[in-house]
């Protein structure tokens, strides 16, 4: 599915001092902040071309995902039996339970999925916590849009970029209107300060400001709640662009957080709201998946899931379907290695998965064992597109085969609107588990 604009650019960077323009490439990146810790977020010198027709293609699948996934969540809301299957933590439970005064709980977030081409879509993973690279891939793609080989590729292949940080300002404003906000809102960005996305904070806070709205960057144990107001030092908090993962302020601050307190008491506007942290277990595709529960659906979203999302199973002893045929979980994920992926539940950032084909049988083995006394699913394995893209080695370019994945960011729980695109050399994809790149994605005109 390489888009022919990709062989354009090849064939343009070769005819000019590409390792120069590389090393001027990583330089700005480095003067705009878009690194991910001490390193570039961009690791490869082109962006990601995409046709106005396929996006559309999975635009439109992923809202009718986001459709099957909103309905999935108020009935897990509703059904302490099947809220059951997704093992949450008593303090999980709680923090779930608590009003967020909006429409959607996952007002910002992000699905991740493999597109091969029309006839090969599929969705694996729902990263509804606020997920972090929506700034980095805007970033890219103004940088890369002043790149001369790119100038030179617009001439036969115009291009369009999507505008992400205005979108994610929208949607925080909706947000707050909706819980009851009646004035101009100072926004806080939260997270803990040794993230490695806090210069993608700062490229927030610019766009934010320059829109006229008062922002600060700060960490939960900063922030003090006291006298029905939630501040960091003396800035009173209006509205939150929660960036923290709730599990972790869980672990590191419980309940009893200043964050967790104010959006308690509906002091604050949190975006995203706690109960996000629903959305985000890996669990929840199983319950896609698995068509004992194809009642909760619409045809039309049936159909979608079909298509779209792979067999996935809670690890668990007892019987399945697979493929129309009734089949013992275990023994049948046993015998299966080559096809099928292991996944904690609750993580994120690529934690504790484990590939099953670039494991022995006696690591399978353990990690099945192992998946037996925590949250985990089971979900087959799915083709995974590659493409060359130039890289700099040695000081000279080459060309070199990435794995890579199309993430479509959602909004509102209904929507979709713009791409993160990964690369990475072996077939686990996620850039905050080391090696991986970002790159933006280019929307070409038909």
């Amino acid at each position: 599915m390489t888009h022919p604009a990709a062989a354009l650019y090849h064939d343009t960077l070769a005819r000019t001092d590409a390792p120069e323009l590389a090393e001027t490439l990583f330089e700005q990146m480095r003067a705009r902040g878009l690194t991910f810790g001490d390193r570039v977020v961009c690791s490869v010198l082109r962006p990601h071309f995409i046709s106005e027709r396929d996006y559309h293609f999975v635009q439109d699948a992923a809202v009718t995902i986001l459709g099957a996934i909103a309905r999935l969540g108020e009935a897990v809301i509703e059904d302490e039996g099947l809220r059951a299957k997704i093992g949450l933590t008593p303090e999980e439970e709680a923090i779930i339970a608590l009003p967020f005064g909006y429409s959607y709980p996952d007002a910002s977030a992000r699905l991740d999925s493999f597109f091969v081409g029309q006839d090969s879509l599929y969705f694996i993973e729902y990263n509804a916590e606020s997920p972090g690279g929506l700034a980095f891939g805007e970033g890219l793609g103004e940088l890369f849009s002043q790149f001369p080989v790119m100038q030179a590729v617009a001439r036969t292949y115009p291009y369009r970029l999507l505008p992400i940080r205005k979108r994610i300002l929208d949607t925080l404003l909706e947000c707050f209107y909706q819980w009851g906000g009646r004035r101009q809102p100072n926004i806080a960005i939260i997270d803990w300060r040794e993230v490695r996305t806090y210069n993608e904070f700062l490229m927030c806070q610019e766009a934010f400001e320059a829109a006229g709205y008062p922002t600060r960057i700060g960490d939960p144990r900063d922030l003090e709640y006291t006298n029905g107001r939630l501040r960091l030092g003396d800035f009173e908090i209006d509205l939150v662009y929660k960036r923290v993962v709730t599990g972790e302020l869980l672990q590191r601050e419980g309940l009893n957080s200043p964050l967790v307190r104010a959006a308690a008491d509906g002091a604050v506007c949190l975006v995203n709201s706690f109960r996000s942290h629903l959305l985000l277990k890996k669990a929840l595709f199983a319950l896609l998946s698995d068509p004992q529960y194809r009642s909760l659906y619409t045809p039309a979203q049936q159909a979608a899931l079909a298509e779209h999302i792979p067999w996935t199973r809670l690890v668990a002893p007892g019987f399945t379907d697979y493929d129309g045929q009734r089949v013992d979980l275990l023994e049948f994920a046993a015998q299966r290695r080559d096809q099928l992926v292991l996944k904690p539940s609750g993580e994120y950032g690529g934690k504790g998965v484990v590939l099953g084909w670039e494991v022995g049988a006696a690591g399978w083995e353990t990690a099945l064992h192992e998946a037996l006394t925590g949250s985990y699913v089971v979900q087959e394995r799915v083709p995974v597109p590659r493409e060359n893209f130039p890289v700099l080695l040695d000081g000279e370019i080459v060309h070199a085969a990435r794995y890579l994945d199309l993430d479509p960011y959602a909004w509102q729980g209904t929507q979709a609107y713009g791409c993160g695109v990964r690369l990475s050399g072996g077939a686990l994809l996620n850039v905050s588990a080391g090696g991986g790149s970002a790159v933006p994605m280019f929307i070409l005109k038909d």
